[in-house]
């Protein structure tokens, strides 16, 4: 599976972005850290369950850059001082 899925590629960098995104957009519509945070890792677990049907590879690797793409978010929030 590892040379299937690396850890490293495009989707990565895409499930990184998505979460971040998300994570940025619901705090900006008004949602508390805890519930944006819920939000964002909602996508990204539902992504994979989707994928688990056979509409994709899923992967948890991908989850760990929906991770990372949400810590970015509360990281970058944190720093710029929202």
């Amino acid at each position: 599976m590892a040379a299937e899925d690396p850890w490293v590629g495009p989707d990565k960098a895409l499930h990184l972005g998505a979460s971040y995104i998300a994570y940025s957009a619901a705090r900006t519509l008004g949602a508390e850290r805890g519930e944006a945070a819920g939000i964002t890792l909602t996508l990204g677990v539902s992504k994979e369950l989707w994928d688990l049907t056979g509409r994709g590879t899923p992967s948890w690797r991908d989850l760990l850059w929906d991770l990372a793409g949400l810590s970015l978010g509360v990281a970058a929030e944190h720093f710029l001082g929202k």
